[in-house]
């Protein structure tokens, strides 16, 4: 097959699944696009609600279809997305992002809160001018996309110079911790979907390794069930195995590849293709650790081999992913070669435990580092025996069939939604994420009962599903709320659905009120509207009304308090 033959494939694989997104959401080939790539370059469903919050909706918006913030305790990754339904990747369009660029990071107050017309993106803007202040330019990542479904090896020399422009004037200043600018065409978005598709599998690998006759090369150590060896294997081993089975390799790994753009993996890149240095690649890189289900040593095999039956790279995906890369350009250097930790063990919680406590060399998410541990599994379980799917990593039930997909539950939307509702921070819950999973409120969060839990996530899904029907037909401070309100909706629908404290709710109240939401979401109607009034009362007071301060005021303590106060009136 040639490789237009392929492309053509491709593209048409992508129409298809344009047209069902299209169909199954009753919105234009144009909107599902845009879901699609949001799905694909963030790793969620296509029909999840966080995109109505992230897409910069109308005229004037720079050629910026979506800005998404994600914010951490010391640094926050800001992507900006430009998306085309066409072939074309134009230079005028990344001069015109360029611009948007500026008026985000450069523009003073005064220009863009008058010179700009579109809300949303003046909103944005707003929030990232106060995430700089809070944490400074130098931590803070950009990342900048152009997507179309053309081929990108055929963008014209003025687009690629117009990106060139772009990270001169903003990836070599150093002003940011990292800036980058991605184009993505129909190959790069396939590969993509291909790579969150991946299917597991049982993997036996062998491996050489580095031993020499009567000098110990290798080291084992054994401590009950639990099996180990320490020994050293030649770069190009590891990029032959994952060339053969992929992603498959990092099923419980706790995030995939980063990619060789990011500062680490450049190191590791330009180690193990240095002639001068790569003879210390094992002094510096921290190495790759396997869990299986048993390894064999054959030490006087020549050369000398160890068997690993059901093989999972647990730790190491990004030095694995980058020697692949270094090898297929011909560039990985011969004398690289790499410190391997393999465990061989049946015990489930031991493996976790080796997952969480040896990724540290790039800033990983913390949900998908808890993705793997107890609680969450046995809150999979609970959830399956009420007619819920429990989703503990994006993309878990992807094969499901659309009726069934709407029983979908995110952890991380379970978790913000009990973290609003329960413990009375919207706040946190709509602007701070991250939070949920550090040891401050993970397993007070998560530790929860199932049915509040299960009550919080159903409230707030209302709160969506009604703020979506609602929100064409209104304008200013309601349309606002109606986008980015939903938590705080959904914490003044506890109070006065439930009680202000759910310490105080006997569990089988909540069972019953999970089974009236269940069988009459509309029996939420009236508490639903009672929350707007006294949401928009609170918006006003804070947001003096002006409808582009009112992102930072629901991020803000002053609207939790605020609520909190009112709601001890109301109930």
């Amino acid at each position: 097959m040639t490789s237009q033959s392929s492309f053509s494939l491709r593209r048409q694989m992508l129409e298809d699944r344009i047209k069902y997104i299209s169909s199954d959401l009753a919105i234009s080939n144009d909107k599902a696009f845009m879901r699609l790539v949001y799905s694909l370059l963030f790793n969620t469903r296509y029909d999840d609600p966080d995109y109505d919050t992230d897409e910069i909706d109308g005229g004037g918006d720079k050629q910026i279809d979506i800005i998404k913030i994600e914010e951490y305790q010391d640094q926050a990754i800001i992507h900006l997305v430009q998306i085309k339904n066409s072939e074309k990747y134009l230079g005028t369009v990344v001069v015109q992002m360029r611009d948007a660029l500026s008026w985000i990071f450069e523009r003073p107050e005064d220009q863009y809160t008058t010179q700009l017309t579109n809300k949303d993106f003046v909103s944005k803007i707003r929030e990232i001018r106060e995430l700089s202040g809070k944490l400074g330019l130098r931590n803070l990542e950009v990342h900048v996309h152009y997507v179309a479904k053309g081929d990108t090896n055929k963008s014209s020399p003025d687009f690629n110079q117009e990106i060139q422009n772009t990270k001169s004037e903003y990836a070599d200043t150093d002003e940011f911790k990292e800036f980058e600018f991605e184009v993505w065409g129909v190959n790069e978005l396939v590969n993509r979907f291909y790579e969150l598709q991946q299917e597991s599998g049982r993997i036996d690998v062998d491996l050489e390794i580095y031993h020499i006759w009567n000098i110990p090369t290798y080291l084992q150590y054994t401590v009950d069930s639990i099996k180990s060896v320490i020994c050293t294997i030649d770069g190009s081993e590891i990029a032959r195995i994952v060339n053969q089975h992929g992603l498959q390799l990092f099923e419980e790994n706790v995030r995939t590849y980063l990619g060789t753009k990011k500062s680490i993996n450049k190191n590791i890149f330009k180690t193990c293709s240095d002639a001068s240095e790569a003879e210390y690649f094992w002094f510096f890189n921290n190495g790759i650790t396997v869990t299986c289900d048993s390894f064999d040593i054959a030490y006087n095999a020549n050369p000398a081999i160890i068997k690993i039956s059901n093989i999972q790279i647990v730790n190491g995906c990004q030095t694995s992913m980058t020697l692949k890369e270094a090898s297929n350009a011909g560039k990985l250097d011969f004398k690289t070669k790499v410190l391997l930790k393999v465990f061989a063990t049946q015990n489930k919680q031991f493996v976790d435990k080796i997952t969480q406590t040896t990724n540290s060399q790039n800033a990983i998410s913390s949900r998908d580092l808890s993705s793997n541990d107890q609680i969450q599994r046995d809150l999979e379980d609970l959830f399956k025996s009420r007619g819920y799917y429990y989703e503990r990593k994006p993309g878990q039930f992807n094969d499901l069939d659309k009726n069934e997909r709407r029983k979908i539950l995110s952890n991380e939307k379970v978790g913000q939604s009990l973290l609003a509702v329960v413990k009375h921070l919207p706040a946190i819950a709509m602007a701070q994420r991250s939070k949920l999973w550090t040891d401050f409120y993970y397993e007070d969060v998560f530790g929860s009962r199932v049915e509040e839990l299960l009550v919080s996530y159903l409230i707030y899904a209302y709160c969506l599903d009604r703020s979506k029907a609602l929100r064409n037909p209104v304008e200013g401070i309601d349309e606002v709320i109606l986008k980015y309100g939903n938590f705080h909706l959904a914490r003044v629908i506890g109070g006065t659905r439930v009680v202000d404290d759910w310490r105080q709710c006997p569990t089988q109240t909540l069972a019953e009120l999970i089974k009236d939401i269940e069988q009459n979401p509309k029996s939420l109607a009236r508490d639903y509207e009672q929350a707007r009034v006294i949401l928009r009362q609170v918006v006003e007071e804070l947001s003096e009304k002006d409808t582009t301060k009112i992102i930072n005021v629901f991020k803000s303590d002053k609207i939790q308090q605020k609520l909190d106060s009112l709601m001890k009136k109301v109930t």
